[in-house]
């Protein structure tokens, strides 16, 4: 049985939500702190467009973090020399490859949550000519058998 929230305690968790959100931790992890959460969100979203544009806006402040949290990773030397007790400092190889797992971890993630923004682009580049035909001086029986011709191409 679902609790009866007043609009003003509705108001208060979801602003709650949302402000994890823009803090970086996933809608996930948020409803899995409180079942009331989840009966809020969904609820307020469906019935208010305002409330709807703070959460997606959340989402893409969330997404800035996460593109910083990269920057961060990424400048972060500080470990990586471990000092021997000879006096020698060698490379640690362990933590260069996790932070790396972790930084193309969060390229993806964020790859998935705004892809125009953060997605690989791609340039297609067409050399060579294409040939076309002109058929609109072509009969309807002439069009129809270019049709059919083409129907009976495998995977056209």
């Amino acid at each position: 049985m679902h609790k009866i929230y007043t609009d003003k305690q509705k108001e208060d968790i979801f602003d709650i939500i949302i402000d994890r959100i823009r803090g970086g931790m996933s809608l996930r992890s948020t409803l899995k702190q409180d079942d009331t959460f989840s009966q809020i969100i969904w609820d307020e979203l469906i019935k208010d467009e305002d409330k709807k544009i703070r959460y997606t806006c959340a989402r893409e402040e969330r997404a800035d973090g996460i593109f910083e949290d990269i920057l961060d990773i990424a400048d972060n030397t500080g470990d990586d020399l471990i000092s021997l007790s000879d006096g020698r400092e060698v490379v640690n190889h362990e933590l260069i490859a996790r932070d790396k797992v972790r930084i193309d971890s969060r390229k993806w993630i964020l790859s998935k949550m705004n892809p125009k923004k953060y997605g690989e682009k791609t340039e297609v580049e067409h050399s060579g000519e294409i040939k076309t035909k002109d058929i609109s001086n072509l009969s309807t029986e002439e069009l129809i058998a270019r049709a059919e011709a083409i129907k009976k191409i495998p995977d056209a």
